[in-house]
Protein backbone atom coordinates (compact mmCIF):
# COMPACT_ATOMS: atom_id res chain seq x y z
CA UNK A 1 0.00 0.00 0.00
CA UNK A 2 1.04 3.10 -0.88
CA UNK A 3 1.95 6.10 1.63
CA UNK A 4 0.79 9.50 1.74
CA UNK A 5 3.21 12.04 0.68
CA UNK A 6 3.48 13.39 4.02
CA UNK A 7 4.01 9.88 6.20
CA UNK A 8 6.97 9.29 3.57
CA UNK A 9 8.47 12.89 3.86
CA UNK A 10 8.20 12.02 8.00
CA UNK A 11 9.15 7.90 7.69
CA UNK A 12 12.31 9.62 5.75
CA UNK A 13 13.09 12.17 8.58
CA UNK A 14 12.63 9.32 11.25
CA UNK A 15 15.06 6.57 9.31
CA UNK A 16 17.45 10.01 9.18
CA UNK A 17 17.28 10.99 13.07
CA UNK A 18 17.51 7.33 13.75
CA UNK A 19 20.63 7.01 12.21
CA UNK A 20 22.29 9.85 13.62
CA UNK A 21 21.25 7.93 17.23
CA UNK A 22 22.98 5.12 16.48
CA UNK A 23 25.90 6.72 15.10
CA UNK A 24 28.19 6.78 18.12
CA UNK A 25 26.88 4.00 20.49
CA UNK A 26 26.22 1.33 17.25
CA UNK A 27 27.61 2.61 14.49
CA UNK A 28 27.05 -1.00 12.71
CA UNK A 29 23.52 -0.33 13.24
CA UNK A 30 23.75 3.35 11.93
CA UNK A 31 25.36 2.12 8.79
CA UNK A 32 22.61 -0.60 7.73
CA UNK A 33 19.61 2.47 8.81
CA UNK A 34 21.80 4.88 6.92
CA UNK A 35 21.19 2.67 3.91
CA UNK A 36 18.01 2.39 4.65
CA UNK A 37 17.25 6.34 4.75
CA UNK A 38 18.78 6.49 0.85
CA UNK A 39 16.80 3.97 -0.10
CA UNK A 40 13.29 5.39 1.01
CA UNK A 41 14.26 8.80 -0.66
CA UNK A 42 14.87 7.43 -3.93
CA UNK A 43 11.59 5.17 -3.02
CA UNK A 44 10.02 8.52 -2.56
CA UNK A 45 11.51 10.20 -5.79
CA UNK A 46 10.73 7.50 -7.54
CA UNK A 47 7.21 7.24 -6.90
CA UNK A 48 6.55 11.08 -7.22
CA UNK A 49 8.27 10.52 -10.76
CA UNK A 50 6.33 8.07 -11.98
CA UNK A 51 9.31 5.48 -12.61
CA UNK A 52 7.68 3.17 -9.63
CA UNK A 53 4.93 1.63 -11.43
CA UNK A 54 7.47 0.71 -14.69
CA UNK A 55 9.35 -2.21 -12.45
CA UNK A 56 8.57 -4.95 -9.81
CA UNK A 57 9.44 -5.29 -6.37
CA UNK A 58 13.08 -6.70 -7.51
CA UNK A 59 13.59 -3.16 -9.27
CA UNK A 60 13.35 -1.15 -5.42
CA UNK A 61 16.83 -2.59 -4.87
CA UNK A 62 18.61 0.49 -3.83
CA UNK A 63 21.29 -0.08 -6.69
CA UNK A 64 18.63 -0.31 -9.28
CA UNK A 65 16.57 2.69 -7.68
CA UNK A 66 19.46 5.23 -7.69
CA UNK A 67 20.40 3.37 -11.40
CA UNK A 68 17.04 4.40 -12.83
CA UNK A 69 17.45 7.90 -11.33
CA UNK A 70 19.62 8.45 -13.02
CA UNK A 71 18.88 7.01 -16.39
CA UNK A 72 15.90 9.36 -16.22
CA UNK A 73 18.54 12.67 -15.13
CA UNK A 74 16.38 12.95 -11.69
CA UNK A 75 19.66 12.82 -9.80
CA UNK A 76 23.31 14.74 -11.36
CA UNK A 77 26.69 13.64 -11.39
CA UNK A 78 27.42 15.86 -8.24
CA UNK A 79 24.66 14.56 -5.70
CA UNK A 80 25.75 10.75 -7.09
CA UNK A 81 28.48 10.79 -4.62
CA UNK A 82 27.33 11.21 -1.15
CA UNK A 83 24.39 8.82 -2.63
CA UNK A 84 26.74 5.55 -3.73
CA UNK A 85 29.06 6.50 -0.65
CA UNK A 86 25.88 5.77 1.84
CA UNK A 87 25.05 2.90 -0.53
CA UNK A 88 28.93 1.03 0.14
CA UNK A 89 28.82 2.02 3.50
CA UNK A 90 25.61 0.87 4.56
CA UNK A 91 26.01 -2.65 2.51
CA UNK A 92 28.86 -2.78 5.23
CA UNK A 93 26.40 -2.77 7.80
CA UNK A 94 23.72 -4.71 6.15
CA UNK A 95 25.80 -7.74 5.57
CA UNK A 96 28.53 -9.45 7.27
CA UNK A 97 31.40 -7.95 4.93
CA UNK A 98 33.32 -6.71 7.45
CA UNK A 99 34.59 -8.09 10.90
CA UNK A 100 32.04 -5.65 13.87
CA UNK A 101 35.23 -4.48 15.63
CA UNK A 102 36.58 -2.64 12.70
CA UNK A 103 33.26 -1.11 12.28
CA UNK A 104 34.25 2.58 14.91
CA UNK A 105 32.16 5.38 14.98
CA UNK A 106 34.99 7.08 13.84
CA UNK A 107 35.04 4.81 10.58
CA UNK A 108 31.63 5.44 10.31
CA UNK A 109 31.97 9.51 9.85
CA UNK A 110 32.29 9.55 6.21
CA UNK A 111 28.81 7.43 5.40
CA UNK A 112 27.02 10.09 7.85
CA UNK A 113 28.52 12.86 6.61
CA UNK A 114 27.32 12.13 3.28
CA UNK A 115 23.71 10.84 4.54
CA UNK A 116 23.43 14.60 5.61
CA UNK A 117 24.35 15.99 2.05
CA UNK A 118 21.74 13.25 0.30
CA UNK A 119 18.86 14.33 3.31
CA UNK A 120 19.24 17.99 2.67
CA UNK A 121 19.43 17.65 -0.85
CA UNK A 122 16.16 15.57 -0.45
CA UNK A 123 14.47 18.52 1.43
CA UNK A 124 15.86 20.90 -0.45
CA UNK A 125 14.57 19.54 -4.25
CA UNK A 126 11.58 16.40 -3.22
CA UNK A 127 10.62 16.58 0.27
CA UNK A 128 7.31 18.54 0.05
CA UNK A 129 5.52 18.21 3.46
CA UNK A 130 8.53 19.29 5.50
CA UNK A 131 10.13 22.37 6.11
CA UNK A 132 13.80 22.43 4.86
CA UNK A 133 16.37 22.84 7.35
CA UNK A 134 16.79 26.74 8.62
CA UNK A 135 20.07 28.61 7.04
CA UNK A 136 21.32 30.24 9.92
CA UNK A 137 22.42 28.19 13.19
CA UNK A 138 19.67 28.54 16.53
CA UNK A 139 20.57 30.74 19.25
CA UNK A 140 22.74 29.21 22.03
CA UNK A 141 19.75 28.43 23.95
CA UNK A 142 17.62 26.83 21.53
CA UNK A 143 20.16 24.59 21.01
CA UNK A 144 18.26 21.61 22.44
CA UNK A 145 15.33 22.41 19.32
CA UNK A 146 18.42 22.42 16.84
CA UNK A 147 17.86 20.34 13.78
CA UNK A 148 22.09 20.68 12.98
CA UNK A 149 22.72 18.80 16.06
CA UNK A 150 26.96 17.45 16.36
CA UNK A 151 27.81 13.96 18.46
CA UNK A 152 31.37 14.11 20.26
CA UNK A 153 32.47 11.82 16.98
CA UNK A 154 31.68 14.91 14.47
CA UNK A 155 33.40 17.42 16.98
CA UNK A 156 36.56 15.47 16.98
CA UNK A 157 36.39 15.20 13.37
CA UNK A 158 36.10 18.58 12.92
CA UNK A 159 38.39 19.71 15.57
CA UNK A 160 40.50 17.36 13.95
CA UNK A 161 40.49 19.33 10.33
CA UNK A 162 41.06 22.87 12.10
CA UNK A 163 43.79 21.79 14.12
CA UNK A 164 46.02 19.51 11.71
CA UNK A 165 48.06 16.64 13.10
CA UNK A 166 50.93 18.29 14.59
CA UNK A 167 49.03 20.66 16.79
CA UNK A 168 46.46 17.63 17.80
CA UNK A 169 49.16 15.41 18.78
CA UNK A 170 50.25 18.49 21.16
CA UNK A 171 46.83 18.40 22.90
CA UNK A 172 46.75 14.98 23.16
CA UNK A 173 50.21 15.12 25.09
CA UNK A 174 48.80 17.90 26.99
CA UNK A 175 45.95 15.55 27.97
CA UNK A 176 47.90 12.68 28.96
CA UNK A 177 47.36 10.87 25.81
CA UNK A 178 50.95 9.01 24.82
CA UNK A 179 49.99 7.59 21.34
CA UNK A 180 49.54 10.18 18.48
CA UNK A 181 46.84 11.04 16.50
CA UNK A 182 43.01 12.68 15.71
CA UNK A 183 41.29 14.57 18.55
CA UNK A 184 39.27 11.77 19.98
CA UNK A 185 35.53 11.41 21.54
CA UNK A 186 37.87 10.97 25.29
CA UNK A 187 39.58 14.49 24.71
CA UNK A 188 36.27 16.48 23.49
CA UNK A 189 34.58 15.43 27.02
CA UNK A 190 37.56 16.11 28.87
CA UNK A 191 37.69 19.62 26.94
CA UNK A 192 34.09 20.06 27.54
CA UNK A 193 34.48 19.37 30.91
CA UNK A 194 37.84 21.82 31.23
CA UNK A 195 34.98 24.49 30.17
CA UNK A 196 32.72 23.73 32.78
CA UNK A 197 30.18 22.13 29.89
CA UNK A 198 29.88 18.59 31.25
CA UNK A 199 30.74 16.50 34.14
CA UNK A 200 31.19 12.99 35.35
CA UNK A 201 28.17 10.95 36.42
CA UNK A 202 28.60 8.80 39.42
CA UNK A 203 26.39 6.39 37.82
CA UNK A 204 29.10 6.59 34.83
CA UNK A 205 29.43 8.79 31.56
CA UNK A 206 29.15 12.49 31.27
CA UNK A 207 26.36 14.55 31.94
CA UNK A 208 25.40 18.35 30.84
CA UNK A 209 26.30 21.09 33.59
CA UNK A 210 23.90 24.16 33.64
CA UNK A 211 26.11 26.22 31.43
CA UNK A 212 26.23 22.52 29.26
CA UNK A 213 22.50 23.07 28.77
CA UNK A 214 22.96 26.69 26.46
CA UNK A 215 25.21 24.12 24.15
CA UNK A 216 23.43 21.02 23.92
CA UNK A 217 21.17 18.31 25.35
CA UNK A 218 20.91 14.94 25.97
CA UNK A 219 19.25 12.55 23.86
CA UNK A 220 18.25 8.77 23.37
CA UNK A 221 20.37 6.48 22.21
CA UNK A 222 20.79 3.08 21.51
CA UNK A 223 23.76 1.27 23.43
CA UNK A 224 25.07 -2.33 23.37
CA UNK A 225 22.63 -5.07 23.32
CA UNK A 226 19.87 -2.50 22.04
CA UNK A 227 19.69 -1.28 25.50
CA UNK A 228 18.45 2.99 25.79
CA UNK A 229 21.03 5.34 26.99
CA UNK A 230 21.83 8.94 26.61
CA UNK A 231 23.72 10.50 24.39
CA UNK A 232 25.24 14.51 24.55
CA UNK A 233 24.43 16.19 21.34
CA UNK A 234 26.30 19.96 20.73
CA UNK A 235 25.45 22.80 18.94
CA UNK A 236 28.36 24.00 15.98
CA UNK A 237 28.56 26.75 17.97
CA UNK A 238 30.18 25.18 21.08
CA UNK A 239 33.52 24.62 18.67
CA UNK A 240 34.00 28.22 18.75
CA UNK A 241 34.52 27.20 22.69
CA UNK A 242 36.77 24.17 22.19
CA UNK A 243 38.79 25.41 19.72
CA UNK A 244 40.40 28.05 21.51
CA UNK A 245 41.10 25.39 24.89
CA UNK A 246 42.76 22.80 22.88
CA UNK A 247 45.64 25.48 21.48
CA UNK A 248 46.04 26.88 24.37
CA UNK A 249 46.66 23.40 25.72
CA UNK A 250 48.80 22.41 22.83
CA UNK A 251 50.75 25.55 23.74
CA UNK A 252 49.45 28.01 21.58
CA UNK A 253 48.31 31.31 21.30
CA UNK A 254 43.93 32.06 20.96
CA UNK A 255 43.27 32.88 17.54
CA UNK A 256 44.58 36.16 17.20
CA UNK A 257 42.95 39.12 15.88
CA UNK A 258 44.13 40.76 12.59
CA UNK A 259 46.65 43.13 13.21
CA UNK A 260 48.46 46.24 11.45
CA UNK A 261 51.49 44.67 9.75
CA UNK A 262 53.55 47.67 10.84
CA UNK A 263 57.62 47.48 11.22
CA UNK A 264 57.00 43.01 11.61
CA UNK A 265 58.75 40.96 8.91
CA UNK A 266 57.31 38.58 6.79
CA UNK A 267 59.50 35.05 6.69
CA UNK A 268 60.78 36.03 3.41
CA UNK A 269 62.18 39.27 4.69
CA UNK A 270 62.81 37.41 7.69
CA UNK A 271 65.20 35.92 5.46
CA UNK A 272 66.87 38.79 3.38
CA UNK A 273 67.40 40.45 6.58
CA UNK A 274 69.56 37.32 7.96
CA UNK A 275 71.49 37.48 4.66
CA UNK A 276 72.38 41.24 4.58
CA UNK A 277 73.67 40.18 8.79
CA UNK A 278 75.49 36.54 8.08
CA UNK A 279 76.99 37.46 4.72
CA UNK A 280 76.34 34.45 1.56
CA UNK A 281 79.25 32.44 3.17
CA UNK A 282 76.99 32.47 6.46
CA UNK A 283 74.20 31.49 4.66
CA UNK A 284 75.20 28.19 2.84
CA UNK A 285 77.24 27.50 5.98
CA UNK A 286 73.62 27.23 7.34
CA UNK A 287 72.63 25.48 3.93
CA UNK A 288 75.69 23.24 4.40
CA UNK A 289 74.48 22.22 7.75
CA UNK A 290 71.09 21.78 7.22
CA UNK A 291 71.71 19.29 4.22
CA UNK A 292 70.90 21.49 1.44
CA UNK A 293 73.69 20.83 -1.63
CA UNK A 294 73.01 24.24 -3.63
CA UNK A 295 75.18 26.75 -2.14
CA UNK A 296 73.27 29.95 -3.19
CA UNK A 297 74.08 32.25 -0.51
CA UNK A 298 70.34 32.84 0.33
CA UNK A 299 68.27 31.57 2.90
CA UNK A 300 64.47 31.21 2.17
CA UNK A 301 61.45 31.45 3.48
CA UNK A 302 60.93 27.52 4.13
CA UNK A 303 64.67 27.60 6.21
CA UNK A 304 63.40 30.57 8.19
CA UNK A 305 60.49 28.65 9.04
CA UNK A 306 62.48 25.58 10.04
CA UNK A 307 64.62 27.90 12.30
CA UNK A 308 61.07 29.58 14.11
CA UNK A 309 59.52 25.58 14.51
CA UNK A 310 63.21 24.69 15.73
CA UNK A 311 63.09 27.82 18.38
CA UNK A 312 59.33 26.73 19.26
CA UNK A 313 58.36 30.20 17.94
CA UNK A 314 55.45 28.04 15.50
CA UNK A 315 53.89 24.80 14.88
CA UNK A 316 52.03 23.55 11.39
CA UNK A 317 48.85 23.78 11.39
CA UNK A 318 46.04 22.51 9.22
CA UNK A 319 45.69 26.63 7.66
CA UNK A 320 49.37 27.28 7.75
CA UNK A 321 51.75 28.14 10.90
CA UNK A 322 50.08 28.91 14.35
CA UNK A 323 51.83 31.25 17.06
CA UNK A 324 52.76 29.70 20.06
CA UNK A 325 53.17 31.47 23.26
CA UNK A 326 56.59 31.59 23.29
CA UNK A 327 56.51 33.35 19.28
CA UNK A 328 53.60 35.76 20.60
CA UNK A 329 56.56 37.23 22.16
CA UNK A 330 58.21 37.82 18.88
CA UNK A 331 55.91 37.87 16.20
CA UNK A 332 52.20 38.16 15.42
CA UNK A 333 49.28 36.97 13.73
CA UNK A 334 48.20 39.33 10.89
CA UNK A 335 45.71 39.06 8.20
CA UNK A 336 47.05 38.29 4.48
CA UNK A 337 46.21 37.33 0.66
CA UNK A 338 45.82 34.22 -0.35
CA UNK A 339 46.16 32.75 -3.85
CA UNK A 340 42.67 33.59 -4.81
CA UNK A 341 42.77 36.86 -3.15
CA UNK A 342 40.83 35.00 -0.05
CA UNK A 343 41.85 36.47 3.55
CA UNK A 344 43.76 34.24 5.35
CA UNK A 345 45.74 34.46 8.76
CA UNK A 346 49.64 35.34 8.11
CA UNK A 347 52.75 35.19 10.90
CA UNK A 348 54.78 38.19 10.50
CA UNK A 349 57.72 38.89 13.11
CA UNK A 350 59.79 41.56 14.84
CA UNK A 351 62.92 42.83 13.52
CA UNK A 352 65.03 42.20 16.74
CA UNK A 353 64.30 38.51 15.67
CA UNK A 354 67.11 38.72 13.24
CA UNK A 355 69.73 39.30 16.06
CA UNK A 356 68.17 35.96 17.87
CA UNK A 357 67.63 34.18 14.47
CA UNK A 358 71.69 34.96 13.68
CA UNK A 359 72.77 33.71 17.12
CA UNK A 360 70.72 30.77 16.83
CA UNK A 361 72.85 30.50 13.52
CA UNK A 362 75.94 30.37 14.71
CA UNK A 363 74.79 28.08 17.83
CA UNK A 364 74.08 25.73 15.29
CA UNK A 365 76.94 25.75 12.70
CA UNK A 366 79.54 26.84 14.80
CA UNK A 367 81.51 30.32 13.66
CA UNK A 368 80.07 31.88 10.70
CA UNK A 369 83.07 32.71 7.65
CA UNK A 370 82.52 36.03 6.28
CA UNK A 371 82.46 37.16 2.32
CA UNK A 372 85.59 38.66 2.73
CA UNK A 373 86.75 35.48 4.22
CA UNK A 374 86.11 33.53 1.53
CA UNK A 375 87.14 36.56 -0.66
CA UNK A 376 90.36 36.52 0.73
CA UNK A 377 90.63 32.39 -0.05
CA UNK A 378 89.72 33.03 -3.72
CA UNK A 379 92.49 35.93 -3.89
CA UNK A 380 95.22 33.41 -2.52
CA UNK A 381 93.85 30.62 -4.87
CA UNK A 382 94.48 32.89 -7.86
CA UNK A 383 98.39 33.53 -6.86
CA UNK A 384 98.84 29.89 -5.14
CA UNK A 385 99.66 26.71 -7.96
CA UNK A 386 97.54 23.79 -7.18
CA UNK A 387 98.72 20.26 -7.03
CA UNK A 388 96.77 18.14 -8.92
CA UNK A 389 95.78 14.93 -7.45
CA UNK A 390 92.65 13.26 -6.76
CA UNK A 391 91.70 14.44 -3.44
CA UNK A 392 93.40 18.42 -3.93
CA UNK A 393 90.96 18.46 -6.91
CA UNK A 394 88.47 17.23 -5.05
CA UNK A 395 88.23 19.87 -3.09
CA UNK A 396 88.43 22.52 -5.20
CA UNK A 397 85.08 24.75 -5.97
CA UNK A 398 83.40 24.21 -9.44
CA UNK A 399 84.50 27.65 -10.57
CA UNK A 400 87.92 27.32 -9.53
CA UNK A 401 88.28 23.94 -11.44
CA UNK A 402 86.85 25.73 -14.33
CA UNK A 403 89.41 28.71 -14.24
CA UNK A 404 92.57 26.37 -13.61
CA UNK A 405 91.39 24.05 -16.77
CA UNK A 406 91.03 21.30 -15.02
CA UNK A 407 87.86 19.65 -16.76
CA UNK A 408 89.93 16.91 -18.55
CA UNK A 409 91.14 15.70 -15.31
CA UNK A 410 88.10 15.61 -14.27
CA UNK A 411 86.29 13.92 -16.89
CA UNK A 412 89.34 11.00 -16.53
CA UNK A 413 88.64 10.61 -12.47
CA UNK A 414 85.13 10.50 -12.88
CA UNK A 415 85.01 8.21 -16.21
CA UNK A 416 82.42 11.05 -17.55
CA UNK A 417 83.07 12.57 -20.85
CA UNK A 418 84.60 16.43 -21.38
CA UNK A 419 81.45 17.46 -22.02
CA UNK A 420 79.48 16.57 -19.59
CA UNK A 421 82.02 17.19 -17.33
CA UNK A 422 82.00 20.75 -18.29
CA UNK A 423 78.27 21.33 -18.26
CA UNK A 424 77.37 19.56 -14.78
CA UNK A 425 80.66 22.45 -13.23
CA UNK A 426 78.51 25.07 -15.34
CA UNK A 427 75.69 24.29 -14.14
CA UNK A 428 76.66 23.59 -10.17
CA UNK A 429 77.15 26.91 -7.89
CA UNK A 430 80.32 27.96 -8.38
CA UNK A 431 81.19 27.41 -4.20
CA UNK A 432 80.23 23.70 -4.54
CA UNK A 433 83.33 21.29 -3.74
CA UNK A 434 83.82 19.05 -6.87
CA UNK A 435 83.21 15.83 -5.08
CA UNK A 436 80.29 16.96 -4.05
CA UNK A 437 79.19 17.70 -7.97
CA UNK A 438 80.33 14.06 -8.99
CA UNK A 439 79.04 11.07 -6.93
CA UNK A 440 82.01 9.24 -8.02
CA UNK A 441 84.22 10.86 -6.17
CA UNK A 442 85.20 8.93 -2.70
CA UNK A 443 82.37 6.03 -3.69
CA UNK A 444 84.18 2.80 -3.31
CA UNK A 445 82.42 0.88 -5.72
CA UNK A 446 83.00 3.02 -8.54
CA UNK A 447 86.56 3.31 -7.79
CA UNK A 448 86.94 0.07 -7.24
CA UNK A 449 86.33 -1.09 -10.84
CA UNK A 450 89.09 1.57 -12.33
CA UNK A 451 92.05 0.10 -12.60
CA UNK A 452 95.67 0.23 -11.44
CA UNK A 453 96.89 2.52 -14.02
CA UNK A 454 93.87 5.07 -13.86
CA UNK A 455 95.04 5.59 -9.94
CA UNK A 456 98.26 6.31 -10.52
CA UNK A 457 97.31 8.49 -13.73
CA UNK A 458 95.23 10.37 -11.41
CA UNK A 459 97.48 10.34 -8.45
CA UNK A 460 94.68 8.85 -6.33
CA UNK A 461 97.25 6.47 -3.94
CA UNK A 462 96.60 8.65 -0.69
CA UNK A 463 92.18 8.49 -1.49
CA UNK A 464 92.85 4.72 -1.77
CA UNK A 465 94.66 4.85 1.28
CA UNK A 466 92.18 6.86 2.92
CA UNK A 467 89.24 4.36 1.97
CA UNK A 468 90.92 1.23 3.03
CA UNK A 469 92.86 2.34 6.13
CA UNK A 470 96.09 1.67 4.75
CA UNK A 471 99.35 4.28 4.62
CA UNK A 472 100.37 5.86 1.07
CA UNK A 473 103.54 3.39 1.47
CA UNK A 474 101.95 0.27 1.78
CA UNK A 475 99.39 0.90 -0.98
CA UNK A 476 102.26 1.60 -3.57
CA UNK A 477 103.98 -1.35 -2.31
CA UNK A 478 101.07 -3.39 -3.08
CA UNK A 479 100.70 -1.89 -6.42
CA UNK A 480 104.23 -2.48 -7.65
CA UNK A 481 103.89 -5.22 -9.64
CA UNK A 482 100.44 -5.74 -10.34
CA UNK A 483 99.58 -5.31 -14.12
CA UNK A 484 97.66 -2.21 -15.10
CA UNK A 485 94.59 -3.47 -16.42
CA UNK A 486 93.85 -5.18 -13.00
CA UNK A 487 91.14 -3.70 -10.56
CA UNK A 488 91.46 -1.89 -7.37
CA UNK A 489 89.16 -4.06 -5.57
CA UNK A 490 90.49 -7.08 -6.92
CA UNK A 491 94.13 -5.86 -5.96
CA UNK A 492 92.62 -4.96 -2.10
CA UNK A 493 90.42 -7.81 -2.48
CA UNK A 494 91.08 -8.78 1.49
CA UNK A 495 90.29 -4.99 2.96
CA UNK A 496 87.60 -3.69 0.13
CA UNK A 497 84.47 -2.96 1.29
Amino acid sequence: MTQAPGATDQRIKDLYQKALQYADQDPETALSVARKTAEAICQAISTASGLAAEGGEEDRTLDKLIGALQTAKLIRAHEMIPLRTVQWYGNVGAHSRVESHVITARWAQPCLRALDVVYDWYLAAHAKHLPPPPPDQPAVEDAGEAAEVLSASALAERMSRQLGPEICNRVRAALGVKSRGAISNKLINLLLAELGLVMKKPEGGWGLTAEGAKWGKETQGIGPGGAPIQVLRWNEGVLDRLSPRAREKAGLTADAQPVPAGDLLSASELGAELVARIGAAGANALREHLGIKNMSGEISAQIVNQLLQDCGFHVKGADGWALTKEGAEWGAETSGRGPQGQAVPMLRWQRRLIDHLAENIEERVGPLPTDEEELDEEQADDVEEVEVDYDTVGDLTARRAIDLELVDYVALVTGRSTQSVKRALSEAHGRTKVRNVFREYYDMAVIGNMTIRWALDCDAVGAIARLIGFSERRVKARLQGVHGRTSIAKVFEDVWG
